[in-house]
Order: C-alpha cells, then sequence, then structure tokens
C-alpha cells in the first residue's frame, strides 16, 4: 500500500518476477489503469516483463507508441526506454498512474525526480504508486539507499510512504542448490559478489559500529 515500493535483490533472486506479478496484478484488478515501465535497458524490460505475458496469454503485445502489452480490461503497461534526462523529457507530457523503474540504480537521482513527475492521474479512485528494482551499486546507489535503507528524508518526503523488500539467495532455491554457481562466486572480486548477492546495502550505522 506505500506510495514507493523497491524491490531489491542480488541476481538471480527474483526481483524481477516479483516486479511483474505486481503489475500484472494491478492491471487485472484495477480496469483501465496506465502502467510505465522505465529502463535505460529496452530489451530488459521486454524479457522481464513483457514477453513472459505475450507468451503467457495474459496480454497481447501494444504495438502503437509507446511500445508494451495491453489487457482485455482496457489496462496497458507502456515500456518507455531512455538513456539520459533529455530522453526522458520526451515523456514529459504523458501520465501514468503506476511507475515502475527497472534497474533503478542506473537512474540519476535527477533523473528519478522528473521521472517522479509523470506519475498522476486523472482516473477516478485510482492511487498513484511507484515500484523499482534494483541492485547495489550504480549511479542510483545513493539516492536509493538514503531513501530505502537510511531513511533519512527531505522536506516534503514522508517516512510511511517507502517500502523496501529484499530478496536474498535463500528466496530461490535453485542457487542454493547449485554448486557450480557456488563456486563460481568464491572466485570473484568481493565487490563483484556482494552485488550479485545484495551485500551491499548496509545501513550506516551498521558501517559505524564496523
Amino acid at each position: 500500500t506505500e506510495r514507493f515500493t523497491m524491490f531489491a535483490g542480488g541476481r538471480g533472486m527474483g526481483i524481477g518476477f516479483a516486479l511483474r506479478r505486481d503489475l500484472t496484478e494491478i492491471a487485472i484488478n484495477e480496469a483501465g489503469v496506465r502502467i510505465a515501465v522505465i529502463s535505460k535497458n529496452v530489451r530488459r524490460i521486454y524479457e522481464a516483463v513483457g514477453d513472459p505475458l505475450i507468451q503467457s496469454g495474459i496480454a497481447r503485445e501494444k504495438k502503437d507508441w509507446p511500445r508494451g502489452v495491453s489487457f482485455r480490461n482496457g489496462s496497458e503497461i507502456c515500456f518507455m526506454p531512455g538513456m539520459n534526462l533529455k530522453d526522458f523529457h520526451r515523456y514529459a507530457g504523458m501520465e501514468f498512474e503506476v511507475i515502475a523503474i527497472y534497474d533503478a540504480h542506473d537512474i540519476t537521482e535527477s533523473e528519478h525526480e522528473f521521472i517522479k513527475t509523470m506519475n498522476r492521474t486523472a482516473r477516478k479512485g485510482g492511487t498513484l504508486r511507484m515500484l523499482y528494482t534494483a541492485h547495489p551499486g550504480g549511479v542510483g546507489h545513493q539516492w536509493i539507499k538514503r531513501l530505502f535503507i537510511d531513511r533519512k528524508y527531505k522536506e516534503h518526503e514522508k517516512a510511511s510512504d517507502y517500502r523496501f523488500i529484499k530478496a536474498s539467495m535463500q528466496d530461490n532455491p535453485y542457487l542454493m542448490n547449485d554448486e557450480e554457481y557456488q563456486r563460481a562466486l568464491g572466485n570473484l572480486p568481493e565487490e563483484t559478489r556482494k552485488t550479485l548477492l545484495d551485500d551491499g546495502w548496509e545501513p550506516e550505522q551498521e558501517k559505524t559500529n564496523e
């Protein structure tokens, strides 16, 4: 029910699946809702959200711009690629009741603030929401950590608006039982391993105590 919800975890721990399921439930249960999924890698959007919905028959391909998928009840999920703030300005006049940022760690804080201005709706009974997936690191690491981990808020930001949902390797039994994957992790540099295992979101207090 929070205004901003972050699905965070390491690679292969199900955060893309969690996002797709959440968006699908919103689209099916709320007829006519307009959803945007934003990423700097459009192929990742299709792989994580679009292709599975089309292949399963839950939704059909939406070929008019912006491309995406549509549902029988009039709901739609639009895929919005962009490499920088200038690209995102192309969408300035558009509005979406729900916005998901896939790989939010690739988005700068200024880009995030601009994207938030698109999160509006004229649909009666509509509820504004933003969803995210992220791994530790990247240009967005600091603003994500500030809002969802350290929970340090600026004026007009409310703690009750933010929720952090973390996935770990224990959430994926295939990885837990894959001895080859475990050995491969052991050969990686520490920082890379942290990203894969989602071990890079320590609160400031924990770092101080260390």
